[in-house]
């Protein structure tokens, strides 16, 4: 899981929270990003997700 800030005023969002897997011939790549004001915490909320996926052929 990565965290990141994003530098300047040329864009609304301000930081995000990526996630990237490899599963056989499958990737899935998740990317949060949020505004200054957002309150919540970006990887508790990308980490509850990815702990309720399941994979299924």
């Amino acid at each position: 899981m990565l965290t990141y800030t994003f530098p300047g005023e040329n864009h609304p969002y301000a930081r995000g929270v990526s996630a990237f897997g490899i599963y056989g011939n499958s990737a899935i790549c998740i990317e949060l990003t949020c505004q200054e004001d957002f309150a919540g915490d970006l990887q508790a909320i990308l980490t509850n997700f990815l702990e309720n996926c399941t994979y299924h052929e």
